[in-house]
């Protein structure tokens, strides 16, 4: 497969990209100007919190895509912020070293988005009245103690060699939603605690993280946190799926699994979607973001 934004093309292309956050109706194709043989792709990787969705239930966007390529397992193409994959059988890797006698910090959470829907900024808040979170980030407010690393690379580190959790809690509640911030928590030797609306059994090797939502109350999170701050055998089982697995970050895949459905000749069928707002609030499927949050824990 070739890309290119060489619009002088757009006849020619198998598949047109649209990327939902940046469409402008009056920079569009015209309906009626996909070819026959055309995929007109919704493109997105943000939530549906965060989409204009009075913009796709315009009548021009009746119809008007035919494929799906975001992180939700019901797009035609996934295309996920990274992937768990495993090794060949025969190869197993060495169990994780790491200084747990450094590794003392309880948690840290980097953050630049400080309102959210998920009320993650509460969570926070609320979990700081029993342990020490280090927050680096613009957000000053919730009680929390405030720090600075110089780049992403200098904090990745920082993280992996002194702290046992990261908080990787999203800013939506919705289905299938995982982030990046989350896989670059695994690659770096650090327990992810995940909040979220996903079903991260899907994504993540039994005993990877800690599910804030499998707790009825911040207080009993807490406490769970704190027996592995001091069980280092019980903490470093959280690590033995790196045996058998690795990371891989980024959306290599999901452009690949493009490629190869434009180059499947049986796959001729093409969806038509009707009201891709619809489609991608969550209304046709049941599948709608979780708003307010649960009131037990934020």
């Amino acid at each position: 497969c070739v890309t290119t934004t060489d619009r002088r093309l757009l006849n020619d292309s198998d598949a047109v990209i649209f990327h939902a956050r940046d469409l402008h109706p009056n920079d569009l194709p015209p309906p009626g100007q996909r070819r026959p043989h055309q995929n007109f792709v919704f493109f997105l990787l943000e939530s549906p919190m965060h989409t204009d969705l009075k913009m796709l239930q315009m009548p021009l966007f009746q119809n008007y895509f035919n494929r799906t390529m975001t992180y939700r397992l019901d797009s035609e193409v996934v295309n996920t912020y990274g992937r768990i994959r495993t090794f060949n059988p025969a190869t197993i890797a060495s169990s994780v070293q790491m200084n747990l006698t450094v590794k003392n910090r309880t948690a840290a959470w980097f953050v630049s988005n400080c309102k959210t829907s998920s009320q993650r900024e509460f969570l926070v808040r609320n979990l700081s009245n029993f342990i020490p979170v280090d927050v680096y980030g613009s957000c000053r407010n919730n009680g929390s103690n405030q720090h600075t690393c110089v780049n992403r690379a200098d904090c990745n580190v920082m993280l992996g060699r002194y702290y046992r959790f990261y908080l990787s809690f999203e800013n939506s509640l919705c289905p299938d939603y995982v982030t990046e911030k989350l896989y670059r928590t695994l690659m770096h030797d650090t327990v992810p605690v995940v909040y979220g609306g996903a079903n991260y059994s899907l994504y993540l090797p039994e005993g990877s993280y800690v599910n804030a939502r499998d707790f009825n109350s911040p207080e009993n999170l807490v406490n769970h946190l704190k027996e592995l701050m001091i069980n280092d055998e019980l903490y470093l089982s959280y690590f033995r799926w790196k045996q058998r697995n690795t990371v891989e970050l980024g959306h290599l895949n999901g452009w690949c699994s493009l490629c190869r459905l434009l180059n499947d000749r049986n796959d001729a069928e093409k969806k038509s979607y009707a009201d891709i707002a619809a489609w991608w609030s969550g209304q046709l499927t049941n599948q709608t973001c979780f708003t307010p949050p649960p009131t037990s824990l934020v």
